[in-house]
């Protein structure tokens, strides 16, 4: 058993299911990387030197294309409507 899971981790780690995308974003803590696009975050590649990331999903919202490039860019969003807090109640945020 413990070799068939080993195998079968080894196998899914070579492959490449998780695609980064780099942006035309530079990353806006360090201004020397392309930041690094994926589904659930964004993010700077040198995790070491820099560290900025930010996460997809706020407040049950996913963030958009044009909404992480106006927060990268001009360092807040437009009024993104349908967000929720924990408890359930509805609000409308903008993102610094």
């Amino acid at each position: 058993m413990e070799g068939y899971a080993t195998s079968i981790t080894k196998e899914l780690l070579q492959t490449s299911f998780v695609r980064k995308t780099r942006s035309e974003l530079s990353c806006p803590k360090c201004n020397r990387q392309q930041l690094i696009i994926r589904d659930k975050i964004v993010k700077c590649p040198d995790e070491e030197a820099c560290g900025w990331k930010q996460f997809r999903i706020v407040c049950g919202i996913t963030l958009s294309m044009p909404d992480i490039k106006d927060l990268v860019e001009k360092g807040s969003t437009k009024l993104i409507k349908g967000m929720k807090s924990k408890p359930g109640k509805s609000l409308m945020l903008l993102l610094y």
